[in-house]
């Protein structure tokens, strides 16, 4: 009878044993997973917010566009706070016109873009000015 009573014993204590280590090891990989998620989590976040800063501060305009001997002016002022790589599109009323990719124009400074085509007086150019950060200009230009 003193032998039963022991092994009863010793069974419920290893089986608290087991049960403790299982739940443990359970509560540690929800945890870890946890620890985890929330750094990516975090790490977005933050990527995201400088991503929308950089948007926030980049400011430009077009300042003046000429069209003079086959070549159309335009002149782009980067008045923010971080240097712009932009790309032009210029839309006549009649026919097409190429875009002009990559320009890039430092902070504070005032950058010209020279695209050769033929143009003839009264046509219509819709320009758009557009950032890698996705900040566009739009422009209306009538040759003279």
């Amino acid at each position: 009878m003193r032998r039963l009573k022991c092994r009863r014993g010793i069974s419920e204590v290893i089986s608290s044993v087991i049960l403790t280590a299982v739940v443990l090891t359970v509560g540690g990989s929800v945890w870890f997973y946890a620890q985890s998620a929330t750094t990516v989590m975090t790490n977005n976040y933050v990527n995201n917010t400088l991503g929308l800063k950089q948007e926030i501060i980049e400011r430009f305009t077009v300042e003046r566009v000429f069209y003079e001997s086959g070549v159309l002016h335009i002149w782009i002022f980067n008045y923010g706070f971080v240097d712009s790589q932009l790309d032009i599109y210029v839309t006549p009323s009649v026919g097409t016109i190429p875009p002009s990719l990559n320009h890039a124009i430092g902070s504070n400074n005032l950058g010209y873009v020279d695209i050769a085509t033929t143009l003839s007086a009264g046509t219509t150019l819709s320009i758009k000015v557009h950032s890698v950060r996705d900040n566009n200009v739009y422009y209306a230009y009538t040759v003279s």
